[in-house]
């Protein structure tokens, strides 16, 4: 049986970052700001859609370790399979069940109901391959992510069982190679396609990810490599300023790259909180706050779009909770009515729905028949606790 004892609070430190840094992002982009005070409080969290990147490399690195440790099990696949059923389909599947369940009893406007010609992609984790448009697009915006999650998961066990750590390091360079190609032959074709949803697009977080879960067993390459970081991160940042300078112009020659870069600066944060880890947490990776939001994380990020657009429909804009005119005070009071909310809903669905399908998990072990090796690290992604 695989212990999963070893669990490091840092990584729930930046999945609760990455949770924040995305909702603040979509809760801001509501904004259309004007005074100089107002842009700058939304420019703060102009960067915050990285933060699906983050859970990526999180998930990668996650379940490569899990996998890794498990290859040597009778019960790999079943026990795999299982437990991340038990920790992503509940939440998933009711939440899919309020929004396209509620209309068939409520009359709704047209921006809140979707034809089953269109469900029919987000029951079977196709969402990312399906773009709505922009009505019903904000009731569901951030599962298109869970549905590149969920194919990796259908993928990745087998690869991982049948390659040796050398075979899944090349894997997941061939991976971050493939995406890279498929983004320049995107833009380079009429009409552009898709680089932003598309699992062929967005595989270079969960495989730098990988990548690293890989290497992690040796923590002395972790301390060595923990030394590089900060070229590393110094030298992708200069790249990714450059990219982020090119989309804005019509010749985009940088933009296949951007998130390669952004994967590779949030691995270098990865490699950071390992070691740190394993000598003794920062204040900063201890941090309650931060911690709180990793556990209710997966909820928060499925839940906060909907409500925003839920209590838009209502009249919660930041415009209407302005105050002497100021956009600045309306954008904060729209963050202090949202924020609140999701985070109710989140702890709420933590309590009511997910814990009691996590308590299954202890059904299914792993058979190690006798070997008791563990991963590195059980460490939380998005869709773990």
């Amino acid at each position: 049986m695989t212990d999963h004892s070893n669990r490091l609070p840092a990584l729930d430190s930046l999945r609760g970052f990455a949770a924040l840094f995305v909702m603040m992002y979509h809760i801001t982009m509501q904004a259309t700001p004007q005074s100089a005070p107002a842009i700058a409080f939304k420019q703060l969290f102009s960067l915050g859609w990285t933060g699906v990147d983050l859970f990526f490399v999180l998930s990668g690195f996650l379940i490569t370790g899990l996998l890794v440790a498990a290859k040597g099990s009778t019960n790999y696949f079943r026990v795999f399979y299982a437990r991340r059923a038990l920790r992503i389909l509940p939440l998933y599947y009711a939440t899919l069940i309020v929004l396209f369940g509620v209309p068939l009893f409520v009359t709704l406007p047209n921006d809140f109901v979707l034809s089953f010609r269109d469900q029919i992609w987000f029951w079977t984790y196709l969402q990312n391959f399906h773009w709505l448009g922009a009505k019903f697009s904000g009731l569901t915006g951030p599962l298109w992510s869970l549905a590149i999650e969920e194919q990796f998961y259908l993928v990745w066990p087998l690869l991982i069982l049948l390659a040796s750590r050398r075979q899944a390091l090349w894997i997941c360079t061939g991976c971050v190679l493939l995406s890279v190609a498929y983004r320049i032959y995107a833009i380079q074709s009429v009409p552009h396609l898709d680089t932003y949803y598309v699992t062929q697009a967005r595989l270079d977080g969960l495989s730098i990810g990988s990548a690293i879960a890989l290497l992690s067993s040796d923590r002395a390459w972790l301390r060595r490599i923990r030394k590089l970081t900060p070229v590393i991160a110094i030298g992708v940042t200069v790249l990714l300023a450059a990219t982020g300078a090119s989309i804005q112009g019509a010749e985009r020659p940088l933009y296949p790259s951007l998130y390669l870069s952004i994967a590779l600066i949030y691995g270098c944060l990865l490699i950071v909180a390992l070691t740190t880890s394993f000598e003794g947490p920062s204040r900063i990776l201890k941090s309650r706050f931060l911690q709180f939001y990793g556990r209710y994380s997966y909820a928060l990020y499925v839940v906060h779009v909907p409500i925003m657009t839920v209590l838009w429909h209502f009249g919660v804009t930041p415009d209407n909770l302005s105050v002497g005119g100021s956009d600045l005070v309306g954008e904060v009071l729209y963050v202090a009515a949202i924020a609140p909310v999701a985070t109710l809903v989140a702890v709420t669905s933590w309590h009511l729905l997910e814990k009691h399908f996590l308590k299954l998990k202890r059904n299914f072990e792993y058979d190690m028949g006798g070997n008791t090796k563990a991963p590195l690290v059980a460490a939380p992604s998005m869709v773990e606790q």
